[in-house]
């Protein structure tokens, strides 16, 4: 197994927490620059408040910092709006995330709730020379797919996406099967593989 990033992340500092009923995290990476900034801060974690996850992988980052979210996602943007409107309906959701957000969820139910951005960090593609040669090579997110095919790299590996919005972005870029995990979580990207090696 090999693990490289294409993409550099970097802080955004914030100087206030917007008031909000539920905060709603798109990615483990947006829960950890929250954190640790308030961290950093000297700042006490908001209560009362309600917590939202993207998916799995966020909502268990949010239990690293002792927080029980309130709702959970499968990951799948139209399916995660739908669900957490349900939820959400009339109250005001703060979105913590990247710079460079798709907002995926955002746009899907702003006419519904009041939405307010809480940027904590930018991701920028990174420069890799080489990328070994493997079995199977699994993108996270679309500025991943873009750093890697426009740097020129190729792959004859079964190609898995974490989430539609990556798959969508591939599809832009090579003609290969692309594998989809039932959601975006550790346990589901195994189980794809798993099911796909048999």
């Amino acid at each position: 197994m090999h693990g490289t990033s294409f993409i550099h992340f970097t802080v955004v500092p914030f100087t206030k927490i917007p008031v909000a009923d539920y905060f709603f995290f798109y990615s483990k990476t947006g829960v950890r620059y929250f954190f640790e900034h308030l961290r950093e801060m000297g700042w006490g974690t908001p209560t009362p408040m309600r917590w939202a996850a993207m998916g799995n992988g966020t909502a268990k980052m949010l239990t690293q910092y002792q927080i029980t979210p309130n709702f959970i996602g499968n990951g799948k943007p139209t399916q995660v709006a739908a669900s957490f409107l349900a939820t959400a309906k009339n109250l005001q959701v703060c979105f913590v995330r990247a710079e460079q957000s798709k907002n995926s969820i955002q746009r899907l139910i702003q006419d519904q709730v009041a939405t307010t951005d809480l940027i904590v960090y930018r991701n920028e593609p990174k420069r890799v020379k080489e990328v070994p040669v493997v079995d199977y090579i699994v993108f996270t997110s679309p500025m991943n797919v873009a750093a890697f095919f426009e740097q020129g790299h190729t792959t004859e590996a079964v190609i898995v996406a974490i989430g539609n919005t990556t798959a969508t972005a591939l599809k832009r870029y090579t003609a290969q099967e692309i594998l989809l995990p039932e959601e975006a979580s550790e346990s589901s990207l195994a189980k794809a593989i798993l099911s796909y090696c048999k």
